[in-house]
Parts: structure tokens; sequence; C-alpha cells
């Protein structure tokens, strides 16, 4: 009857212990203040994918970045594949991916039993004595804070391949740009050349004019420092392509060394994919930084779990046994072998507040991570929005160079129509040629500046919404500026 008696207590105990588990549901999304034009923003379930989501499997190209492709052609989206391959950061990556699976892997063997074995020798004058003994213990999760150990351990694992993922994404928007500046280096380089020569022929011809006593000295110094200026810009060019050329290297984990022939030539096209009307609130499903810090909640979560369970009993099973003898070979005998069963039951009774108050601290800490996903998202958000003004801008600056280009075009065909006439002078229309080029150059600024800003709202997007979108092939036009 007694013992009936203590196995309800047992049972009345375990059910208000389960019954006062703490389940923390987050909020923090609805806290979240979005504009209309942001569409409607994503749900706790739709977050909860992430975690599915996230596969080593998938971990080496996750993505299979289409957007390299139609901007950039085959080729290229080849080379980008050999960068993430290549690439030492990333393969430093892939290695805490392996370490969180290992950390994994030990917490899960966590549920087994442990079995351990001693063996002792003792010998003096009058004796001999020999014990063999084996212990196993196994805790039991009745509580589920093991599982909870467990949660952190995968919550872990799977931010390590988000950071993969995120970093190969990186490294392809970085090397995408590296080769935009490389094709604008080598164009305005060639432009560059140009205003020397322009540069040299009106330093040349004004010299004449000085020796027959037209001009004054000035302008022949004015040309001179004009020349060398155009000579200093074009190896400022130079070297700045030689830089870019050694970063591709560093990129391809090589040493920084030039590779003017890695990359091949890009046209830009002046149609790009639209932007949706509706911007996707699904942003927080995309990001890698937002992904990051909404697993970090769940990481919390968890951890406050495990404080408040910290606060009950926890239950094992042990069983041991162990022979002695003075002969090796009676030390064990089959059939013959006592061994002991026991259940432990280890409680805080007392501990002057310490689980309680590192229950609350929890709780805290869990507060903290839910204030920096909303200010995550809100950068997020603020990404977007100046990458949004930003692209605008670029648009009404390649509508104006293109203006001044097209009216530096007519003022060159009007001062050669007059040079050959005879109602112009050299010196005109070798001004004329310069503002020609230095306009083409604004142009060119323009459309590259034009294009990195929309691979960078394209980053800020989270990078999802352009591949279902209708992405152009790459451009076989000749645009101006091109």
């Amino acid at each position: 009857m007694r013992f009936i008696q203590v196995g309800v207590q047992a049972l009345g105990l375990l059910f208000f212990c389960t019954s006062c588990s703490l389940k923390h549901e987050s909020e923090v999304l609805d806290k979240l203040n979005l504009p209309e034009n942001w569409g409607q923003a994503a749900s706790a379930n739709d977050l909860a994918d992430i975690a599915r989501d996230s596969d080593e499997d998938k971990a080496y190209f996750i993505e299979e970045f289409n957007w390299v492709k139609s901007l950039f052609g085959q080729n290229f989206h080849h080379l980008t594949k050999q960068a993430i391959t290549s690439n030492i950061n990333l393969n430093k990556q892939y290695y805490s991916i392996q370490q969180s699976k290992l950390s994994l892997t030990s917490e899960n063997s966590k549920y087994l039993p442990v079995l351990n074995s001693n063996f002792e020798f003792h010998r003096n004058k009058d004796r001999t004595n020999l014990k063999l003994g084996a212990a196993s213990a196994m805790p039991l999760d009745v509580w589920g804070k093991l599982g909870d150990q467990v949660k952190q351990k995968q919550f872990t694992y799977w931010q390590n391949i988000i950071r993969y993922q995120s970093q190969q994404f990186d490294l392809a928007m970085q090397f995408s740009k590296l080769h935009l500046q490389v094709i604008q280096s080598t164009k305005l380089q060639n432009l560059l050349f140009e205003k020397v020569d322009i540069a040299a022929r009106k330093l040349n011809s004004l010299e004449k004019q000085y020796k027959r006593g037209l001009v004054n000295l000035s302008a022949v110094y004015g040309a001179r420092n004009a020349y060398r200026s155009a000579e200093a810009n074009l190896l400022k060019e130079q070297n700045q392509l030689a830089q870019l050329n050694r970063n591709i290297s560093i990129i391809f984990g090589d040493y920084p060394q030039l590779h003017e022939d890695i990359l091949s030539e890009f046209k830009l096209d002046d149609s790009l994919p639209e932007l949706p009307k509706v911007l996707p609130a699904q942003l927080l499903e995309q990001r890698a930084d937002l992904r990051l810090a909404w697993l970090n909640i769940l990481n919390q979560q968890t951890n406050v779990a495990i404080q408040y369970k910290n606060r009950f009993p926890s239950f094992s099973l042990t069983l041991d046994t162990e022979e002695s003898s003075d002969e090796l070979s009676k030390l064990v005998k089959f059939g013959d072998i006592t061994w002991n069963l026991k259940a432990k039951v280890f409680a805080p009774i007392f501990a002057a507040g310490r689980y309680k108050r590192a229950q609350q601290s929890a709780e805290i800490e869990l507060d903290k991570v839910e204030l920096n996903y909303l200010i995550t998202a809100y950068n997020a958000f603020l990404q977007v929005e100046n990458s949004l003004s930003k692209k605008q801008l670029t648009e009404y600056e390649i509508d104006t160079a293109e203006i001044l280009w097209a009216n530096s075009q007519q003022a060159l065909r009007l001062a050669e129509n007059r040079y050959h006439q005879g109602l112009g002078n050299y010196a005109t229309y070798l001004n004329a040629q310069n503002a020609l080029i230095d306009n083409e150059i604004k142009l060119i600024k323009a459309k590259f500046n034009h294009i990195t800003q929309y691979l960078n709202l394209y980053s800020a997007l989270g990078g999802d919404w352009f591949d279902s979108a209708q992405a152009p092939e790459s451009s076989n036009n000749n645009s101006k500026g091109s």
C-alpha cells in the first residue's frame, strides 16, 4: 500500500511539472511596422521553414545563380562556380559546418547509455587482490531538457549552413561587381588613351603657333599641363585596373597577380528585369542576416526552457557490477555475477535562487534577441529603400549623360564642319573631341553604376525575386557608351 502511495505522489509531481512547462511564443513579427507597398509580412510558420530548408546536401552551390548567367553569360557563370569552389574563406566556413555537425551528433549521443569498466590490481606480502567492475548510466529525459540541448546544437548547425550559403552569394556578387569594374576600367582606359592623344596634338599645334608668334607662352604651358594631367589620369586608371585583377586572384584563392584574360567582354543592356509592384515581405525569409536573427530567437527560446527545467528534478538509471578474487581465473564466473540496478533522482532544494535568476536572465536575453531581430529587419528595409532611391537616381543620371553625349556629338560635328570650311580653328575642333570623350566617360560610369546599384538592390531583397522574373538573356546589342 505504501508503494502505491509513493507511486501516485511521483505521478502527481510529474504531471504538475509537465503542466508548468514554459513555452514562449515570440510576438516580434507583430511589432514590425510595414508600409502598404511592402505587402503582407511573413508569419512565424513561414519562418519556421528556414530550419527545414537548411540542408548540408545543398550547401554547395545552394543557389543556381541564374542572375549571373542572365547578365553575364554561361562562361562567367562557370567562372563564378569555380571561384566558389576555390575560395579559401568558403572552405574555412565549410569546416565550421563539419564541426557543428560533429557537435550535434555528440549531443544526440547523450540519450544513449554510457558503459565504463575498471580493473584494479593490489599486491602485498600476504596476498594478491584483483577487482573487475563495470558500470552503466543512462539519463531519463523526463522534461525534454536533453531534447532542448540537441535543438540548440541543431540551430547552430543550421546557422553555419546559412552563413556558408550567404558567403557563396556574397562571393558571387563581389565577383560580378569586380567583373563590371574591370570592364568599365578597360573602356575608360581606351578613352583616356584618346584624351592623351588629343592633348598631345593640341600641345603640338600650340607650340607651332607660338613659334610663329600667333599665341602667347601661357597657352603653351597650359597645354603642357593638360597633357601631363591626361597622362596622370591614364596611369591612375591603369593602376586601378591592375588592382582589380589582383583582387580577382584572391577570390580564386591564388597569389595576387594579374589575370587580364580571365573575364570576357560584357555589353550592358538597357532593359533589366522590372521590380514587382509590391515589394516582397518574404524578404524576412530570404535574407541571411534575418534568417540568422530568427534562429537566434529560437535558440534563446530553447535556452529559456532549459533554464526553467533546471529547477525540476533529474532522473537517471545506473547499473553496476564488481567482482574481486585473488586469482585471475576465478575473477569472472559467468552465471555467478552480482549486479545492482539503481534509480537516481537529483532535485535542487536550496540554491539561494540561483536557478530562478538564471531563468530570469535568459528571459531578459530573449527580449534583447527579439529587439535585435527588429533592428536587423529595419536595417534590411532601410537598405532596400536606399537601394531603390539610388537605382532611380542612376536612371536619371543615365538619361542626363545620354543627352550630354548626344549634344557633344552634334557640337563635334559642327566644329569639324567649320574647321574643314576654314571658319573655325583647330583648337576648337580638338576641344569638341575632348568634350565628346568626357561625356562618353560620364555615360559609361552612369551605366555601370546603374547595374551596380541594380545588383545592390537584388542583394538587399534577399536574392530570390530575380530568378522568377523575366530576366533578359545576355545582351548582344551595342548600346551607347558600352
